[in-house]
């Protein structure tokens, strides 16, 4: 990624296409400012899911 963390999505894939396998390739990009984070500053991995699940094909988060 380039310093400031910014990429387009065609040097994404540019860079993608030159260091993985082709099944290896993401489906979806989803840009966000910055991941949720807890008091502590660990990622909230419930939060990421329920923010990927809206993000793509507008989801809703399934309950148990």
């Amino acid at each position: 990624m380039s310093p400031g963390g910014l990429e387009t999505i065609d040097a994404l894939c540019t860079r993608l296409e030159a260091e993985l396998a082709r099944f290896k390739h993401p489906k979806h990009f989803i840009a966000i400012e910055a991941l949720p984070r807890n008091a502590m500053g660990k990622v909230v991995a419930e939060d990421v899911r329920a923010l990927v699940l809206t993000k793509i094909d507008g989801h809703e988060e399934q309950s148990d």
